[in-house]
């Protein structure tokens, strides 16, 4: 079981910050309390470290359901006037934000369309090149 003990603080000697912590019990007959979760006076959170640098510091894997992210720049690299098609312009990430999971899949179409048309593209290819080759071949 988790408790946040609110009363208790913790100094650190580095930075001289204070800040609360949730610990872990340590379950019957062990004695071993370790720290779960950090709240830093400055309002970062840190789960597994004790030195959050941002809003929110995971020191291991994460699962959700869901992650929207806030982009001020999203590129348009593509068209000028467009984007590539199922792939949400910059404007509307903007608007509506990106979920991740939804965009990794989106991309992971994408590459997998580029490769089934570099492959074809690179038939085309020998077969230029087979044709060229007939055609000197002929020449000389």
């Amino acid at each position: 079981m988790c408790k946040l003990l609110y009363g208790q603080t913790n100094s650190f000697p580095a930075s001289g910050d204070v800040g609360k912590m949730a610990w872990n019990d340590p379950g019957p007959g062990s004695t071993d309390w370790y720290r779960r979760m950090f709240i830093h006076p400055n309002g970062n959170i840190g789960i597994g470290t004790i030195i959050p640098t941002e809003k929110l510091s995971v020191n291991r894997k994460i699962r959700t359901h869901e992650i929207k992210v806030e982009a001020a720049n999203s590129p348009d690299y593509v068209f000028v006037k467009s984007h590539l098609p199922d792939i949400p312009s910059a404007e509307d990430v903007k608007v509506n934000r990106v979920d991740l999971g939804d965009m990794n899949a989106k991309l992971l179409k994408k590459i997998e369309e580029l490769t089934l048309y570099m492959i074809e593209l690179n038939k085309i290819i020998k077969s230029q090149q087979n044709e060229i080759n007939q055609i000197k071949s002929k020449i000389n």
